[in-house]
């Protein structure tokens, strides 16, 4: 799933200012970027730079096209509608995830997942005695325990493992999460440990986080099977 960053449409120019006279303050820039002969509507950069040299943005007053320097990236005025709407979807975004007990679809990979339950801080109460093997967290970390129920809606078939390997988790330090970085150990009910899955069959599992304890008021988890980057489940 592609994502666009959100992009602020705060230009106020019109052609005057690229002349040296004084804009008005209500008037928004119409800019332009010339492909394959067309015009294709752009975010205008900001501050609106006038070029001579050859561009392939332009700025328009009235009928004039006048040439300015590109903005970086490029973004079509189609792709900053296409972001603001993203951003105002659940769960395609960081910022606006789907809520707990609310279904989120991998719409490319076939399946509704939805989020039950997160504990923590779950060393002491679920992976302390789930194998005499598991250790505990070291200090400044713990494990968070997040139940996940799923049901795969594609054609291909599926299996926990891939599931669970595709989760990911992500804080306010921007540190991404695997199952298996800083591993709990063995996990009670755990999702990987799902075989091969067809049909409309509901699942329900266990993945578990060793998360930064500094990440875990902002923790969200995310789909990024082949860096597909989302879509977001919220944890709180």
């Amino acid at each position: 799933m592609k994502t666009f960053a959100l992009i602020a449409l705060a230009v106020a120019a019109s052609a005057a200012a690229l002349t040296g006279g004084r804009a008005s303050a209500t008037t928004a820039a119409a800019c332009y970027e010339t492909v394959g002969g067309h015009k294709l509507a752009i975010v205008c950069p900001a501050p609106i730079k006038a070029t001579k040299a050859k561009s392939i943005c332009s700025v328009k007053a009235g009928a004039k096209y006048s040439p300015i320097t590109c903005p970086r990236p490029i973004v079509t005025a189609a792709q900053a509608a296409a972001a603001a709407l993203a951003a105002k979807t659940p769960g395609q975004t960081r910022g606006n995830p789907y809520p707990l007990n609310t279904p989120g679809y991998t719409s490319a990979s076939g399946w509704k997942l939805t989020v039950t339950h997160v504990n923590f801080d779950a060393w002491a109460s679920a992976i302390q005695g789930a194998a005499p093997s598991n250790v505990a967290p070291p200090a400044g970390y713990v494990d968070v325990l997040v139940t996940l129920n799923g049901v795969y809606v594609g054609d291909q078939g599926a299996n926990g493992s891939e599931l669970a390997d595709a989760m990911m988790a992500i804080g306010a330090k921007n540190t991404t999460y695997l199952i298996t970085t800083k591993g709990c150990g063995t996990v009670p009910n755990n999702l990987e440990q799902i075989g091969d899955i067809y049909g409309a069959t509901p699942i329900t599992g266990n993945l578990c986080y060793q998360v930064a304890s500094s990440d875990v008021a902002s923790l969200v988890i995310f789909w990024n099977l082949n860096g597909a980057n989302g879509p977001w489940w919220a944890l709180h």
